[in-house]
């Protein structure tokens, strides 16, 4: 279960400050369109519903909802972040992260 769901571009201001995790947006299509995480899940959501992000203006126009996880762990996050990405197959994340757990 999620932690907390959003649905309309305004609602990222429901999201707590500073709070950590990993989140999943999807078109109105119930499509994933892209799975990130953040040390700043508000921070990161505002970014990516106003259209000001310079890696994801292109899915912007497609975004409807937006899931997340509340995960403090770095480590927990990486794994969650990767499993979600094999089981899911977002439409814009290109390859899996980098990052060593």
């Amino acid at each position: 279960m999620y932690d907390l769901i959003i649905y309309v571009k305004d609602d990222y201001k429901k999201v707590p400050n500073y709070k950590r995790g990993v989140y999943i947006i999807e078109n109105d299509k119930k499509e994933v369109l892209y799975i990130g995480q953040s040390d700043n899940l508000r921070h990161r959501i505002k970014y990516h519903f106003i259209g000001k992000s310079k890696n994801t203006n292109y899915f912007y126009k497609e975004m409807y909802k937006c899931s997340m996880y509340y995960i403090d762990y770095y480590g927990d996050r990486n794994i969650k972040e990767k499993e979600l990405i094999l089981k899911m197959k977002p439409k814009y994340n290109k390859k899996l992260p980098k990052r060593i757990i």
